[in-house]
């Protein structure tokens, strides 16, 4: 994290700590002064939390290439009102497309970690933030198991009510691949990998929702963090369930309006489970 402050751009929080101090300054020269333009910062408007945007910026000193994410922190004392101040990632410029692929998702915990230091003024607090950021991205690239390879992930969530037959439908996938697993009630989100399309150099990476009420409106509360990069959804109703239909395409339509207000626009394939002809 670097911050335009009275001595100019400086790097204050720094990851790892033993970073070249002649490193760190170049970084937030280089990230300020390119991203924050004259008409944002100059001209003392007293613009704040309103303005931010991402660049991606090459370091070749240093061999490295940087996701930069520049912001305001409000301060009446500075000029123009706020302190101009960068985020950035940094990764060996040959694994620069870890940022491409990953975009969406490295915009979204950033965003909300500049969002949180506008709020604190504290330096421990702000560092707190930093730390909690780099937790966060430790856990996101182990998920990713090989963040760093060129290998397809198919994303796909299965969403519904509970008992709409999400579980039973991955059940029947598994078995025709000879995997023999229990079926429970999923609770919370199950993340599970599928190797079923090894010879088509691609990985599905299957997120069941679970479908009790708790769980569904943790899954739309957070939906950024669900729904970035999907690639497939498939929903579920149950249509034996006939009390329930109706709340089955209430969530069906809030699922849909969160993807529209995250730009996504995957296929999405409604099954209707537990159909029997028999039945009246």
């Amino acid at each position: 994290m670097s911050v335009f402050d009275d001595r100019g751009p400086v790097p204050k929080i720094i990851w790892p700590e033993n970073l070249n101090e002649k490193a760190g300054l170049l970084i937030a020269m280089k990230t300020i002064s390119l991203l924050m333009g004259d008409s944002v910062y100059q001209d003392s408007q007293g613009l704040g939390v309103g303005v931010n945007y991402f660049g991606i910026l090459p370091f070749p000193d240093l061999k490295l290439n940087g996701l930069t994410y520049f912001f305001l922190i409000p301060e009446k004392k500075a000029r123009g009102q706020a302190y101009a101040s960068t985020i950035t990632i940094l990764i060996n410029e040959e694994d620069r497309i870890f940022f491409y692929e990953n975009m969406k998702y490295l915009r979204i915990i950033i965003d909300k970690a500049a969002t949180q230091i506008q709020k604190e003024k504290e330096f421990q607090a702000q560092k707190k933030i930093m730390d909690e950021i780099r937790n966060e991205l430790f856990e996101f690239t182990q998920e990713l198991k090989d963040p760093l390879s060129t290998k397809r992930q198919l994303k796909i969530i299965l969403s519904g009510l509970d008992k709409a037959g999400k579980s039973s439908f991955l059940l029947g996938i598994r078995r025709r691949y000879s995997e023999i697993i229990k079926s429970l009630p999923t609770k919370g989100v199950e993340r599970t990998e599928e190797n079923l399309f090894e010879e088509q150099n691609s990985q599905i990476l299957i997120w069941d929702i679970g479908g009790q009420i708790k769980y569904r409106d943790r899954f739309l509360e957070e939906s950024k963090m669900y729904l970035y990069n999907v690639d497939l959804v498939f929903f579920f109703i149950d249509i034996q369930d006939i009390e329930r239909i109706g709340e089955a395409l209430n969530f069906f339509r809030r699922i849909t309006t969160k993807l529209v207000e995250l730009d996504e626009y995957p296929p999405i394939i409604v099954c209707l489970t537990k159909f029997d002809p028999d039945l009246q």
